[in-house]
């Protein structure tokens, strides 16, 4: 990310590095101390919690029955983490009885515990991905042109300045868990006469999960772009396009009381547009690059080690592709449909989570040459363990 982008989101990431305090609080064992039920004999307690992607499993001898892990009580048998599918991802040694020694394997091991919980990516933990907001949720804006009525059409190809604004509800499913989502989208496009456009997007959503531990999240990016037309004739062209990026996601639950990281990137992008007898069709493909970063410096290991995991992931490469085909109707009315597929590539991005696609349907209306109004239904899904379907209402204001 160039200088300039840094500078931009420099008074946000110090907000995030200020709200990101506890990630698994001072001890392990304080994120895991819920969902305590009786022991297979009595005297014993159980833990059985579902943390994200995660579900631990552990027993102890609650000698004073006050369902706390205290000094003087043992563990019996192991404590076991699995992923979502069951599988076993992590075990103590049979060595480790007490609570200062499951600390210690804890610190050790902290690298390996926070891949369980988020597997790859904290972001993940309330449905749809950063990068995946940030690849899809500008794609058809960016590169893509939409419908537009023969009798606007060259009245609005005079006006170079668009502002836009949409709202969106979505209705979400993440690890077998409902929730719900709201967005707001809003972006500038500015095109001089010699083709070049400029603009900026700036998208926020937030997310609530029903889950065991009442997750909700913040999200909020800024991305700046370019392109250009390379070829430009009457009925197509073809656009060459960068941008840069950057974005913050924070985490909020029961147990975890602050989490986040903060990314940045850039990309190129290239779209070919078609204007066709009875409406248009333009295709596009985009490619970024983003690093996760997370800046602390503790006193508390735990805390320093979580850091250390979220700087050690490996930048995400992504790569969007899609198309949209816009109708006019009469004077006054548009129909679009748009396909969209991202394909995200890191080490860290666990199978079944390295490709999703949108599918949209919108309805333009146009009461004048500068305002048009959008409705628009649209899903996502291909991720695994994570569905999203939402309904947007926007507006373009163009001067």
């Amino acid at each position: 990310m160039s200088s300039l982008g840094k500078q931009t989101f420099i008074g946000i990431l110090v907000l995030v590095t200020f709200l990101c305090g506890n990630v698994l609080a001072e001890d392990f064992f304080d994120l895991i101390d819920y969902k305590i039920t009786r022991g297979p004999l009595p005297g014993q307690k159980t833990i059985g919690p579902t943390i994200y992607n995660s579900r631990v499993s552990g027993t102890w001898n609650d000698t004073n029955d006050n369902n706390a892990f205290d000094v003087g009580e043992a563990m019996v048998g192991t404590l076991k983490m699995f992923d979502r599918d069951g599988n076993l991802k992590l075990e103590t040694p049979a060595g480790i009885t007490s609570r200062d020694q499951l600390k210690t394997w804890a610190e050790a091991n902290a690298d390996k515990i926070l891949s369980a919980i988020f597997d790859g990516s904290i972001s993940q933990s309330t449905g749809i991905t950063d990068d995946g907001i940030m690849a899809q949720d500008l794609f058809s804006g960016r590169l893509l042109n939409k419908a537009v009525p023969a009798s606007k059409k060259e009245q609005i190809n005079k006006l170079n300045n668009d502002f836009k604004g949409a709202v969106e509800y979505l209705s979400v499913e993440c690890n077998d868990n409902d929730g719900q989502a709201g967005s707001l989208m809003l972006g500038y496009a500015n095109s001089s006469k010699g083709g070049l456009e400029l603009g900026f997007y700036l998208p926020y959503r937030y997310s609530a999960i029903d889950d065991e531990i009442s997750s909700n999240s913040h999200f909020v990016g800024l991305d700046f772009y370019a392109k250009y037309p390379i070829i430009k004739r009457e009925k197509w062209a073809w656009h060459l396009g960068a941008d840069i990026l950057g974005d913050i996601y924070y985490l909020k639950s029961d147990i975890i009381e602050h989490a986040g990281d903060y990314k940045y990137g850039g990309g190129l992008f290239t779209s070919f547009n078609l204007d066709l007898p009875f409406g248009c069709l333009g295709v596009g493909l985009d490619y970024k690059i983003t690093k996760a970063n997370l800046n602390l410096s503790t006193d508390n290991e735990i805390l320093d080690k979580a850091t250390d995991w979220v700087n050690d992931l490996d930048p995400v490469q992504t790569i969007t592709y899609g198309f949209n085909f816009g109708v006019p109707i009469g004077d006054s009315f548009a129909v679009n449909l748009e396909m969209i597929r991202s394909n995200f590539m890191s080490d860290d991005i666990p199978s079944g989570r390295g490709s999703q696609t949108l599918a949209g349907l919108s309805c333009s209306y146009f009461p004048s040459d500068a305002f048009e109004l959008n409705l628009g239904i649209h899903k996502t899904f291909e991720l695994e363990d994570i569905n999203a379907t939402g309904a947007t209402l926007g507006t373009i204001y163009r001067f």
